[in-house]
């Protein structure tokens, strides 16, 4: 399951909570992806994943490594440090 999280500086409460309430229903692993989106306040977005049966580490790294089409920004590389975050969202995580 993946839902909008709105902006890592402007929302961690939200996030926080999306990831608690995730996890009360029954979700194993939860995981905050944040992305540049320039019409969105702050221009930093994210978006919240969460699975019940699976861990979410690597999600889907093969496909996006084994790509058959060319882009013009989104690699491996990207898609990997989505899941970076910022230190004071892995503190309010915690």
């Amino acid at each position: 399951m993946v839902g909008q999280s709105e902006s890592p500086l402007f929302h961690p409460d939200l996030i926080v909570a999306m990831h608690k309430a995730m996890r009360a229903a029954g979700f194993k692993d939860t995981a905050t992806l944040q992305f540049h989106q320039v019409t969105y306040p702050s221009g930093w977005w994210s978006c919240t994943m969460a699975c019940k049966d699976a861990k979410l580490d690597g999600f889907r790294e093969k496909d996006v490594a084994g790509k058959e089409f060319a882009t013009r920004y989104y690699e491996c590389l990207i898609h990997n440090a989505a899941r970076a975050l910022p230190e004071f969202l892995v503190q309010a995580l915690r």
